[in-house]
C-alpha cells in the first residue's frame, strides 16, 4: 500500500520535511534531488537523517545520514539500494525534534510537577498549634482548566503519652480549608500507626476547585502492613470545594493539630509525591 502524506505523524511525510525524488538513484548514490523548490524543506547543513521509502510499499525503506544541501540536492551517506523518481525521501523525527515542539511554557509546567518528591521525614512533636505536614506551591497559571493535581503521602503517629490525644487533619489550598476532620482520638501505645493519603485537586476553572481525600491509618499500631478492619472512624474520606484565584501561585497543604502538647505524642509524614496527571 503505498502511503499517503500526513501531517503531524512521527516518522512520516507531512511531518516533517519532506519531497520525492525528481529523479531514480543507483545503489551507492551519495547525492539525491527532490522535486523542484522542495530543498528548502531540508536542513542546509549540519548532519541530518534522511529515509528513503519506496512510494508502492512502505515496508521497503532504508535510512542514511546527509550532510548538506544546496539547492534542490542532498547529499548523504551511501544508499543500500536503488531507488525511483517519485519514491519518498524525508526526515524521520529524532528525540530532539520532538522535545523542541514543546513550548517551554508548557514543557516546565510538565516538569514542575513531577520534581515534587518529598523524601524526607517531617515530624510534628509537643505542640498544640497546626502545622503543615506537607506542603508544595502551585504556581500560578499552572492550574487551569481541566488540569489535575494528585498527592499520594505516607507516615506515621505515636501516641505514647499515658493518655488519648486528639489529632484533626486538613487539607488546604490557597487560604480555604477545603477538608477537615474531627479530632481523632489516639489511645496510648508505645507502637506506631502507619497512614497513607491520598487528595485529587480538580481545577474546574482559574477561580473554581473541586477536592476529592481519602485518609487511611493502619488497625493496630506496631505492625509495618496492617488491615484496616476496626478503624472505620479513623479512616476518612471527603469532598469539599474551593474559590482560589489560581493566576497567582496557591499552596496545597496537608496539616496536623493535635488536641495535647506531649513530647510522646506525634505526627510524622516519611514520603510524599505531587503529580500533575491530566
Amino acid at each position: 500500500m503505498a502511503r499517503t502524506f500526513s501531517d503531524g505523524v512521527e516518522g512520516q511525510p507531512g511531518a516533517a520535511p519532506e519531497s520525492t525524488l525528481a529523479s531514480g538513484i543507483l545503489a551507492g548514490a551519495v547525492t539525491s534531488d527532490v522535486q523542484t523548490g522542495h530543498g528548502a524543506r531540508f536542513p542546509a547543513t549540519g548532519d541530518f537523517s534522511i529515509r528513503f521509502e519506496s512510494a508502492s510499499d512502505p515496508t521497503h525503506f532504508e535510512i542514511v545520514t546527509a550532510s548538506a544541501r544546496s539547492t534542490d540536492t542532498i547529499t548523504h551517506g551511501a544508499t543500500t539500494f536503488a531507488w525511483d523518481a517519485d519514491d519518498l525521501i524525508f526526515m524521520p523525527y529524532s528525540k530532539a525534534d520532538m522535545e523542541s515542539f514543546v513550548q517551554d511554557g508548557d514543557l516546565a509546567a510538565y516538569q514542575a510537577l513531577s520534581d515534587d518528591v518529598v523524601t524526607s521525614t517531617t515530624q510534628v512533636v509537643n505542640t498544640t498549634t497546626e502545622t503543615d505536614l506537607y506542603s508544595e506551591s502551585i504556581a500560578g497559571g499552572d492550574a487551569e482548566a481541566g488540569t489535575v493535581y494528585r498527592l499520594w503521602a505516607t507516615g506515621d503517629v505515636l501516641n505514647n503519652s499515658g493518655g488519648e490525644v486528639t489529632y484533626t487533619l486538613r487539607v488546604k489550598f490557597g487560604t480555604t480549608t477545603v477538608l477537615e476532620s474531627a479530632a481523632i482520638g489516639y489511645g496510648d501505645s508505645a507502637n506506631r500507626a502507619e497512614w497513607l493519603l491520598d487528595v485529587v485537586l480538580y481545577a474546574v476553572s482559574p477561580s473554581a476547585q473541586r477536592l476529592s481525600g481519602h485518609f487511611v491509618p493502619s488497625a493496630s499500631q506496631g505492625q509495618s502492613w496492617d488491615q484496616i478492619t476496626g478503624v472505620v472512624p479513623r479512616q476518612l474520606v471527603g469532598y469539599g470545594t474551593a474559590t482560589e484565584d489560581t493566576s497567582t501561585a496557591k499552596t496545597l497543604a496537608f496539616t496536623v493539630e493535635m488536641g495535647t502538647a506531649n513530647a510522646n505524642a506525634d505526627m510524622r509524614l516519611h514520603a510524599a509525591v505531587l503529580e500533575r496527571i491530566a
